[in-house]
C-alpha cells in the first residue's frame, strides 16, 4: 500500500504540471478561434470551450499524458527482477490494482487539466459586460454533473486501456529480459492509435455537445 500510495505521488508530481499548461493552452487557443478569429461571442465560447473540453479534449488528453509520463515509471518499477515464471505469478494477482492506481492517477489529474483550460479561456476571453464572475459562473453551471461523470468515466476507461497495452509489453519485457526502450515506444505508439480509436467510437456513439441540453 505504501509503495502503491509513493507510485501514485510520484505520477501527480510527474504529469500535473504538465496536464496544467497543455490545458491552459488549449483552452487559450479554442476561446481566442472562436472570439477573435471567428468572432463569436465571449458567452458562446466559453460555453464552447466547457462542452468540448469536457466531453472530448479533458478525458483524452489526461490518459495521454498519463501514457507519456508516467508510462515510464511502471516499466521501471515493475520491471522483472526475479524469475520469469514467479514474476508473472505475482503479475496475475497484483494488477488489478496497478490498474486502480493508474485509473486513479488519471482521475487526479482531470482537474488539472480542465482547471487549467478553464483558466486559458478565461485569461483569452474579451471582457463582456457581465464581467468575470458571471463568466465563471456560467463555466460552473454548463458543467452538470452528468456531463462530469461522464469525463471521469470516459478518462477511467482510456486510461485502463492504455494500462492494459502496457502490460502487454510488460509481459515481453518478462519474457525477452531487455529490449525497455523498443517496447516502451512500441507502448507508447498502441496507446495513442487505441486512444484515437476510442475516441472515435465516443464520436458515433455519444451525440456531441449533449451536455448542451436542459
Amino acid at each position: 500500500m505504501r509503495s502503491t500510495g509513493r507510485l501514485l505521488s510520484r505520477q501527480i508530481g510527474r504529469s500535473a504540471p504538465l496536464a496544467l499548461i497543455c490545458g491552459a493552452c488549449i483552452g487559450a487557443a479554442i476561446v481566442y478561434g472562436q472570439s477573435s478569429i471567428l468572432g463569436v461571442s465571449t458567452n458562446q465560447s466559453l460555453k464552447l470551450l466547457t462542452l468540448f473540453t469536457l466531453q472530448f479534449v479533458t478525458p483524452f488528453g489526461v490518459s495521454l499524458i498519463w501514457a507519456l509520463r508516467c508510462a515510464p515509471l511502471h516499466l521501471h518499477s515493475r520491471r522483472p527482477t526475479g524469475p520469469a515464471s514467479s514474476v508473472r505469478g505475482h503479475d496475475v494477482l497484483a494488477w488489478p490494482g496497478w490498474v486502480a492506481t493508474a485509473v486513479l492517477a488519471s482521475l487526479l489529474l482531470l482537474p488539472w487539466f480542465q482547471g487549467g483550460a478553464i483558466l486559458g479561456g478565461l485569461l483569452m476571453a474579451p471582457r463582456s459586460g457581465q464581467g468575470l464572475q458571471s463568466e465563471l459562473y456560467e463555466i460552473i453551471r454548463l458543467s452538470r454533473p452528468g456531463l462530469v461523470l461522464q469525463c471521469f468515466g470516459q478518462a477511467a476507461v482510456f486510461t485502463a486501456t492504455c494500462y492494459l497495452i502496457l502490460q502487454r509489453k510488460l509481459a515481453a519485457i518478462t519474457r525477452s529480459a531487455g529490449h525497455v526502450a523498443l517496447q516502451l515506444a512500441d507502448a507508447l505508439t498502441e496507446c495513442l492509435m487505441a486512444l484515437l480509436i476510442l475516441q472515435a467510437i465516443l464520436l458515433l456513439v455519444l451525440p456531441p455537445f449533449s451536455g448542451s441540453r436542459a
